[in-house]
């Protein structure tokens, strides 16, 4: 039987953390079956989620402290169990705007009170050449409950969208 533990990673953008930290979870005996790494500014986010019989789990977890030390890292580490997938429609929707406080909230809060899960978010700003306003840009993948009206659900989200003078695309992920 595989068990599971997820793991955060935080710290300084140091050289070849991904390959370091797959081959220590490699050699402890574990499998990353998901991973999702990120750079901002000079700092490496990220979290992962590591599979392996209780014995690898183990030895994974009483290394963390080394691990952190040696890579100049911050590591949380959770046991975690798979979860069943409900019946969903995977979606994908951008967003373009001016930059404005309270805005990824205002979009979670509508995703929250429709019952749509957020599975990923990406929200990244600039500022463009043209004009002195900051631009926000905004991924998200999103699961939509099978039982909700795919119309209905983009409607609404769209005149959600238009009262706050957003650029958006609801579309299915492929």
């Amino acid at each position: 039987m595989n068990h599971h533990l997820t793991l955060t990673i935080l710290g300084n953008n140091a050289k070849n953390i991904p390959e370091k930290i797959s081959k220590a979870v490699r050699d402890l005996g574990g499998d990353i079956t998901e991973c999702r790494l990120s750079k901002m500014d000079d700092v490496l986010s990220g979290m992962l989620t590591v599979q392996g019989g209780w014995d690898a789990i183990a030895k994974i977890e009483a290394q963390i402290p080394r691990l952190e030390s040696e890579l100049k890292l911050r590591i949380h580490s959770m046991r975690t169990e798979t979860q069943k997938a409900a019946a969903a429609l995977p979606y994908g929707i951008d967003i373009v705007s001016s930059c404005r406080p309270g805005l990824v909230h205002e979009i979670s809060r509508f995703m929250a009170e429709h019952d749509v899960e957020i599975h990923d978010l990406y929200a990244t700003t600039h500022q463009p050449a043209q004009t002195a306003t900051p631009m926000i840009t905004l991924h998200m993948s999103v699961n939509v409950p099978a039982a909700l009206s795919i119309a209905a659900l983009r409607g609404e989200f769209m005149d959600f969208c238009d009262s706050l003078n957003l650029d958006a695309i609801m579309e299915p992920s492929k």
